[in-house]
């Protein structure tokens, strides 16, 4: 878009961005080749007031310096207009014993040529070279250095970088940033999660980065680190039962060789119990019942039988023998039957008992309770089978 400027009486002037041109028929900015330069005029006496955009002096002279140029340029094909976008004094100048101010003014202007127009910069130079070369005219003696287009900032300074040829500017895009189809002046970000490619267009971020132009990465840390720690708990999973078991080992063989030095340990055989025939009995010790796994067995005390092997009954009188002691035998209240049965019978280094016990004494087989007789109550009285109520 284009920007009034206005100037003395009431007047105005129609500017663009650099590298426009305003057209007063269209009413609308549009694109031309710009030279800018410096004009420096000697023979113009310098006035304050000149640096006034909106002063009589400012007005006056621009409009002399855009007539004599306007008829330098006039016969170049392509020639649009000069603007003169500011007047200042002429820049001091240095001599062997003071600082000088000449006189003269410099002009900044805008010398415009439509986009089609043959024109180079060189050109532009040499036909004011030429037109310098009078008497008696505003331009004579005057001097013209054309300037950097790009100093008047055309393209964003951001985004873009600026360089320019023969009137026109280019901006090319920084890096990560792509053009737009609004504007030639300025680049675009790509949004997050895309990367810009070539200046042209966006592509989407590798895997793991995201963020502005993918300079994020945490994402990739993220699965890298959640790989790591996967791997190291399916080793952990895998390891642990076999460290355990190897631990258990350890400590029961540690165990087991602490107890085999101990002299007070006492340690029972692990080996089947010794067989007789077809039965199988357990072992036994002192007297005491050992089982195959090594554990003693507390004896327990049978139905019907004693401690000692008698019956256990109540004695009611009679003549049966079974409760007096054989002769054949002494029993002993530590034999027990299991002791008896796991002794070898056939052994050819057992000894053979004698069947007498020489120290057995012949008790005479009386009857202590055959001599117990009931007795007659002389206060009982037969019921007869009736109840009581």
């Amino acid at each position: 878009g284009s920007t009034c400027d206005p100037r003395a009486d009431f007047t105005f002037v129609c500017l663009c961005l650099t590298g426009q041109n305003y057209n007063y028929e269209r009413k609308t900015c549009e694109s031309a080749k710009v030279f800018p330069g410096q004009l420096e005029l000697s023979k113009v006496v310098y006035h304050p007031k000149m640096e006034d955009k909106n002063s009589e002096e400012f007005k006056n002279t621009s409009n002399k310096i855009t007539a004599e140029l306007t008829i330098t340029f006039n016969k170049t094909e392509g020639f649009s207009n000069v603007t003169v976008v500011k007047i200042e004094p002429l820049p001091e100048q240095p001599s062997p014993s003071r600082v000088v101010r000449e006189s003269g003014i410099q002009a900044t202007v805008d010398i415009i040529f439509n986009t089609a127009a043959d024109v180079t910069t060189d050109s532009v130079v040499e036909i004011m070279k030429n037109a310098t070369d009078c008497d008696n005219c505003l331009l004579a003696g005057a001097t013209f250095d054309d300037t950097d287009l790009c100093k008047n900032q055309p393209c964003d300074e951001v985004t873009t970088s600026c360089t320019s040829k023969n009137g026109e500017f280019n901006c090319q895009c920084h890096e990560h940033y792509i053009k737009t189809n609004m504007t030639n002046r300025l680049c675009i970000a790509c949004p997050s999660g895309f990367r810009a490619v070539d200046s042209e267009t966006c592509t989407k971020c590798s895997f793991g980065r995201s963020g502005l132009n993918c300079k994020d990465s945490w994402q990739l840390a993220l699965v890298i680190v959640g790989t790591v720690l996967g791997g190291l708990f399916i080793i952990s999973v895998i390891v642990l039962p076999l460290v355990t078991s190897r631990s258990i080992k350890k400590k029961a063989k540690k165990n087991q060789n602490a107890e085999s030095g101990n002299p007070y340990a006492r340690h029972f055989p692990a080996s089947s119990p010794a067989v007789v025939g077809d039965n199988s009995q357990a072992s036994t010790l002192n007297g005491l019942t050992i089982d195959s796994d090594g554990g003693v067995t507390i004896p327990r005390a049978r139905v019907g039988e004693s401690l000692y092997g008698m019956p256990d009954d109540e004695m009611v009188p009679g003549t049966s023998r079974q409760n007096l002691t054989p002769v054949e035998r002494n029993p002993s209240p530590f034999d027990d039957e299991a002791d008896i049965n796991i002794r070898p019978q056939n052994s050819p280094n057992a000894q053979i008992r004698p069947r007498n016990n020489p120290l057995t004494v012949n008790r005479p087989q009386v009857n202590l309770y055959g001599q117990s007789q009931g007795h007659t109550n002389p206060s009982f009285i037969p019921d007869n089978g009736r109840s009581f109520n």
